[in-house]
């Protein structure tokens, strides 16, 4: 279990002190410590987008491969057509402005470490694809980035706790009903 020294909260900035539950429950999570960094830094909006390599000094624009708009987390993860599609597919409403990953919704009845674990995984396959297109100028289907999910929750099922299969595997059937 992550816990902080409670020595240590009085040096914490405020902001440092807001994210502390996140930071707590990605340490507790099962991904893999990649996964769980790629999952902080989509939280706080600070992805190696376009939008903030550019930002950094580290891309000539910010500029998406993709259309022509500033790409930006939301805009990759949620906005895009293909991940547009992608939540469409396993009716998962993108609410409108600034959101918390952690606060999407379930499409079914599962505990939310098992969706949570689910949503990470999504966004790292939505990454994935991003990556093609930018790097190997791949275009990918929802239906492919799909199929990729599913792949990686069954490479991960291992990292889950053997109660959590269970749901983990209806998580897999659900996202696979939705390939077609």
């Amino acid at each position: 279990m992550a816990t902080l020294s409670m020595d240590l909260r009085p040096h914490l900035t405020a902001a440092a002190e807001a994210e502390l539950p996140l930071v707590l429950q990605l340490a507790r999570s099962t991904a893999l410590c990649t996964v769980k960094l790629f999952a902080y830094l989509a939280e706080i909006d600070r992805p190696s987008s376009r939008a903030n390599l550019f930002y950094k000094s580290c891309a000539p624009s910010d500029v998406c491969a993709a259309c022509p708009s500033v790409e930006t987390g939301r805009d990759m993860f949620f906005d895009r057509p293909m991940s547009a599609m992608i939540w469409a597919r396993l009716d998962v409403p993108i609410p409108a402005g600034r959101l918390s990953v952690w606060d999407l919704q379930a499409s079914l009845p599962l505990q939310v470490d098992v969706w949570n674990a689910g949503v990470t995984v999504i966004l790292w396959a939505i990454w994935k694809a991003r990556n093609d297109l930018v790097f190997n100028a791949k275009t990918s289907m929802s239906s492919s980035v799909l199929r990729r999910v599913c792949d990686n929750l069954t490479l991960w099922r291992w990292r889950f706790k053997a109660v959590d299969w269970a749901p983990l595997d209806l998580l897999r059937s659900f996202i696979i009903s939705r390939v077609s």
